[in-house]
């Protein structure tokens, strides 16, 4: 119900209407459709579906190298996919493909971007250009991704080990804390902040009894220690009372892995430049 009240506060504006004064009005051209696709089942589902989307939207010139190659394999921009023109071999290649291909998706959701020694990784902003499988990556994780101007992302699986200097996957059978001292907070313009999130194993996030699921510099519950710096505490049980504004709470069932996002929207020209600086590790503990 809370979703739906606020749906109903946003409004959708064309930008011709934008521009002459018009508000609360989006044209939409005759030429677009709201098409509803079939929901195809079976191993070569995929690519059903991957030819009805380039019915619906032609890939453009700067993509003809990879289309030209997909031929090969019976898709054709403009026409639906017809498997019973291929071999047998390349129908089984295909079907593998599609399990092959999403086990390679979620591997780079895992090391997606540089990895930094404190095991966060620096996530690619949302100029893809080619980088198709960054592009699947940025589809599966999120609904999209700002330029590096609007927001800076780092993200992580992994806590670090001190005395190893490696990093252990997140596991929510487990306590950590990420200790952000007074000079590592990202620094951002005016009307941005930085935040952190908590997401599950099916990229999610975390259903918990306080309807907490990111802290962010704007967060009302966090306490700071004497020299400005913060700890956030992530797990899966209720800290103690004091700890409790800065509990950012993690799958409650045991041995889940999770994803920690740390983000800086409007970021400074020296966030951008020295992003390193803002990346302190998340470490285990055993209280």
């Amino acid at each position: 119900d809370n979703i739906i009240e606020l749906q109903k506060q946003f409004s959708l504006t064309s930008l011709s209407n934008w521009e002459k004064g018009i508000l609360n009005q989006a044209d939409v051209p005759d030429s677009i459709t709201l098409s509803t696709r079939p929901n195809y089942t079976g191993p070569l589902a995929y690519f059903y579906t991957m030819a009805d989307l380039m019915i619906e939207n032609l890939p453009t010139e700067e993509h003809a190298a990879e289309v030209e190659s997909f031929k090969y394999i019976g898709l054709f921009p403009g026409k639906k996919f017809k498997p019973e023109t291929l071999s047998e071999p390349i129908k089984v290649g295909l079907a593998r493909a599609a399990v092959a291909g999403e086990q390679i998706i979620q591997w780079k959701q895992k090391y997606n971007g540089e990895l930094y020694p404190s095991r966060w990784n620096n996530v690619q902003e949302g100029t893809y250009g080619a980088d198709y499988l960054g592009r699947a990556v940025g589809a599966q994780s999120g609904l999209l991704v700002h330029d590096y101007e609007e927001a800076v992302y780092f993200s992580t699986y992994e806590s670090y080990d001190e005395a190893t200097g490696r990093g252990e996957f997140l596991n929510s059978s487990n306590k950590y804390v990420l200790h952000i001292d007074a000079d590592q907070f990202l620094k951002t313009e005016d009307l941005g902040f930085w935040s952190i999130t908590m997401y599950g194993p099916n990229y999610k996030f975390v259903d918990n009894d306080l309807d907490r699921y990111a802290l962010s510099g704007d967060s009302d519950t966090l306490q700071y220690n004497e020299d400005g710096s913060l700890d956030i505490y992530m797990q899966s049980e209720a800290p103690t009372s004091e700890k409790q504004g800065n509990w950012l709470p993690c799958p409650k069932e045991t041995e889940q892995l999770f994803r920690v996002s740390l983000r800086a929207y409007l970021p400074t020209s020296y966030t951008l430049t020295h992003r390193q600086q803002f990346t302190p590790p998340i470490l285990k503990i055993s209280d």
